[in-house]
């Protein structure tokens, strides 16, 4: 497993919904019965449990607010806190100086192609917003290109990877290019 994440798994868990969902975990599997209006049951035997879990976050979603904290323990402790919501800001290290927002129902994002080392998305938005990918940043090779220019990768809520929209029409690339 990559560093960060098994960070996350170790120091904050995953008894937070909110983490659950910025991880797009659209299934749990359990030995036991779990509890929760979020969860939808799929299968229930003497062998398990699945559940779909109905508040997972896209894949790709737009966020208009941000936190900015550098020290590692207190990213920690918001990710854990009980009001940490995923869908309302993110979690930088640090500042990107672009005022962002409001994201409304106006906005889409739509990933148009995913493979591995590839991920291609159409974004519409009536203001800036911050683009955050479910996926695990890995600065080590991937690269963002908005509208064909480059664009800086955020390290975002820990684990995962983010970019500046502007207002507008937007095509956006992650692609992995590692100089090996």
């Amino acid at each position: 497993k990559i560093g960060i994440y098994q960070e996350l798994m170790d120091l904050v868990g995953f008894n937070s919904f909110a983490i659950l969902n910025m991880l797009n975990t659209k299934y749990l599997i359990s030995n036991q019965p779990l509890a929760g209006g979020m969860l939808k049951p799929i299968v229930e035997s003497d062998n398990g449990y699945l559940y779909q879990n109905a508040t997972a976050l896209p894949r790709a979603f737009l966020v208009d607010s941000l936190k900015v904290i550098v020290n590692k323990q207190a990213i920690f402790d918001e990710l854990k806190s009980p009001l940490f919501d995923p869908e309302k800001y993110a979690i930088l290290e640090k500042n990107i100086n672009v005022p962002l927002g409001p994201i409304d129902d106006t906005s889409s994002v739509q990933i148009t192609n995913y493979t591995p080392h590839r991920i291609d998305i159409m974004v519409n938005t009536p203001s800036a917003g911050l683009l955050v990918l479910s996926e695990i940043y890995y600065p080590a090779g991937w690269e963002a290109i908005l509208d064909g220019e480059p664009a800086e990768i955020h390290k975002t809520n820990y684990v995962l990877r983010s970019i500046v929209v502007p207002a507008g029409q937007h095509d956006v690339t992650f692609e992995f290019k590692p100089n090996s």
